[in-house]
């Protein structure tokens, strides 16, 4: 066989092994997710059908005689039990399988750390939002789904300025970009958008996984472009550009606000379908469960388990709607580079390095899957290059 026989039919292989180990890895997260879905369901209503919510409220109310505080404490448990309950299975998702596939970097010291600062961050938001919840249904215990339905568009705003500063941190090391001709091809590529960025950060990424990624974030004053260390390491300054020109077309066309509109609506139209789903259960099985009303913190794994529920009927129409985004994102990122080889490339990469299946089947992108696959994304840099061509 000629040499570079030889050569082609090694990388062919080379290819198709790479598939192949990233269709298992997708399977054995997807699997994983199903599981951890069906197991979080099952245990909250075991929980809830043997009184255990009402009996952990009763026994913690005994015990502070401050109904406020008594809420807060019996909601710290209740995540605190949460999060022990599903730790074999966060452990086998986020940490087993990652080391399986070699996707991780982490030592299972580092990955507890971060579990446990999810943990703190999550009690910290939700004891005081769950207590702002209750009294909310106790004020307007018809009308309590439009009055959290509106609450939630400024709670999501302000997050969306914090997070950046505040919680991102937390998990990693973020600094000014120390390539210098990078910053400055971004920065005049945002520039050209019409987009001001607060600052391009770079992320030590690499502390946690083999994956690389780049994303914008934050909302007017904290805005800033970041980029992972893995990324800046094994891609080039084109493929970089492209990336961070699909992130800059989601703040061109105004995708935040879009979907932060599609969060209203699917956040009314949950909470006006769990307002009266839980009135049908509550009246039915309050003598098995205890619950005396959505108003009572005993309500809260019902609540919950309800609003988890439809979120899964509910997450196709989303993510329908966000690959339609998506795909206008790429588009964007073609006319503003001009540059559908070093995109095709980069989204290769990006592929190979997360380990992402590149043709998904089409039923399993429908239900779960939030941006188009690989394959169809490279596929519209073809379509473009060769319009570019016919110019």
């Amino acid at each position: 066989m000629h040499p570079e026989g030889r050569i082609f039919e090694m990388a062919t292989n080379l290819n198709t092994q790479n598939t192949e180990r990233a269709k298992q890895y997708k399977r054995a997260k997807i699997a994983m997710f199903v599981v951890g879905l069906v197991f979080s369901w099952i245990s909250a209503a075991i929980f809830l059908f043997t009184g255990g919510s009402r009996k952990l409220t009763d026994k913690t109310a005994n015990r502070i005689n401050n109904r406020y505080a008594s809420e807060g404490a019996t909601v710290t448990l209740l995540l605190l039990l949460s999060w022990i309950i599903s730790f074999p299975l966060a452990w086998l998702r986020g940490y087993r399988l990652e080391h399986q596939f070699d996707m991780s970097n982490q030592s299972f010291a580092g990955w507890l750390g971060d579990e446990l600062k999810s943990l703190a961050i999550q009690m910290a938001l939700m004891v005081p939002m769950s207590q702002v919840m209750l009294g909310v249904i106790r004020r307007w215990p018809r009308n309590w789904w439009a009055v959290l339905s509106a609450m939630a568009v400024p709670f999501t705003v302000v997050l969306a300025h914090l997070a950046p500063v505040l919680i991102l941190p937390l998990f990693n090391t973020y600094q000014p970009i120390r390539d210098q001709k990078l910053a400055e091809r971004l920065k005049a590529l945002a520039d050209r958008s019409g987009i001001h960025v607060a600052e391009i950060m770079e992320m030590d990424m690499s502390r946690q996984t083999k994956a690389a990624n780049a994303f914008l974030t934050g909302i007017g004053s904290t805005k800033r472009i970041v980029l992972a260390d893995t990324l800046i390491e094994q891609f080039t300054h084109d493929e970089i550009e492209t990336i961070v020109a699909h992130e800059i077309a989601h703040q061109v066309n105004r995708d935040i606000w879009q979907m932060l509109a599609l969060g209203v609506v699917t956040t009314t139209a949950t909470t006006w379908l769990a307002q009266r789903i839980f009135s049908g259960v509550q009246t039915r099985t309050s003598a098995t469960t205890g619950i005396r009303g959505a108003g009572y913190v005993e309500a809260i794994p019902l609540l919950t388990l309800i609003t988890s529920v439809l979120g899964m009927v509910f997450m196709p129409a989303q993510n329908a709607y966000v690959r339609f985004i998506e795909r206008k994102a790429d588009r964007y990122a073609l006319e503003m580079t001009g540059n559908p080889d070093a995109f095709k490339s980069s989204l290769g990469k990006l592929a190979e390095m997360n380990l992402a299946d590149p043709d998904p089947p089409r039923l399993e992108q429908v239900l779960l899957h939030s941006h188009p696959s690989i394959a169809d994304r490279q596929k519209a840099c073809d379509e473009f290059a060769q319009l570019q061509d016919g110019d």
